[in-house]
């Protein structure tokens, strides 16, 4: 709710958003894959792009560069105000490690308050923009820091430096080992249960795994990342098309999805039973469910 109240904060503040008749027309900005973004003109100002909005309408994470100048946040997607804030998980690592440290130990459970609040993804990405930032210091650990680079963190020569965590490297080491653990501990398929070259495989007819990237996290666990491939361009390696129709094996949703949302076709013997049940009581029904022509079953 209070999310909501100061999305209408800002609507208040920045009357431009409004779209009235007769104003000016927003400056367009140029952006990749679906993204949409936009640049606001205000009346009687010299300089336009005092506010610069941006919509993903995907459901997976997509990177863009914001426009020169300093910028601070209004809305991050978890928190929304009329009055600009700062980096805001980033402070929130700060005082979680200032508050657990005691001089020579660092509280296992100072990540659990940062995760409640900002989510894994939010707190991995400042986590990893820190460490590539400061790739060249040695108190970071080897595990730590090969951890980072698989992380995708686009180059932004003019922001990258601000959503960099201030605490004592070997301090803040600790605490990437606490978020990596509490990543383990959900038990999340990866890319290592999985089989094949992904680049080459037909999906269809396959049990897939869902990438966590693609998932709001009240979704992360196993049940949700089990799907069977049905169809869609997708399916194919070299297709152009991206879709892929897949039945969720928890809930027998089926959604369309985007192949670069999956890890993966799932090594059969990471099937847990109760996915090896659902599936077979699929293949049953769609046996059950065939059309018949002249008394023969069509499959």
């Amino acid at each position: 709710m209070q999310y909501y109240h100061g999305l209408l904060e800002i609507r208040k503040a920045y009357p431009e958003l409004s779209g009235m008749a007769g104003d000016a027309e927003p400056c367009i900005l140029s952006l990749p894959g679906w993204l949409i973004g936009f640049v606001p003109e205000r009346q009687g100002e010299s300089l336009p792009g005092r506010l610069a909005v941006y919509y993903n309408p995907e459901c997976t994470r997509q990177w863009a560069a914001l426009p020169a100048g300093s910028w601070r946040y209004l809305c991050d997607g978890t928190r929304a105000a009329a009055e600009p804030f700062g980096p805001a998980c980033r402070n929130a690592i700060e005082d979680a490690i200032r508050q657990s440290f005691d001089g020579m130990h660092l509280d296992k459970n100072c990540i659990t308050p940062v995760l409640e609040e900002y989510g894994y993804k939010r707190t991995a990405w400042v986590l990893a923009n820190t460490l590539h930032e400061l790739k060249w210091d040695g108190r970071f650990g080897l595990a730590n820091k090969q951890w980072a680079e698989r992380a995708c963190i686009p180059t932004d020569l003019n922001h990258n430096s601000d959503f960099v965590v201030r605490s004592h490297p070997a301090v803040l080491d600790g605490f990437v080992t606490f978020y990596r653990k509490a990543v383990q501990a959900l038990n999340l398929f990866g890319a290592e249960h999985c089989v094949g070259d992904r680049a080459e495989q037909d999906f269809t007819g396959k049990v897939l795994v869902l990438s966590p990237e693609a998932l709001q996290e009240q979704y992360w666990g196993q049940d949700y990342q089990l799907l069977y491939a049905r169809s869609g361009f997708g399916c194919e390696p070299h297709s152009s098309g991206r879709a892929v129709f897949a039945t969720c094996l928890s809930d027998g949703e089926t959604a369309r999805w985007n192949r670069e949302d999956f890890t993966g076709v799932l090594d059969e013997k990471y099937l847990p039973d109760w996915a090896r049940e659902k599936l077979e009581e699929m293949m049953t029904q769609e046996q059950t469910d065939a059309p018949t022509m002249g008394g023969m079953k069509m499959k």
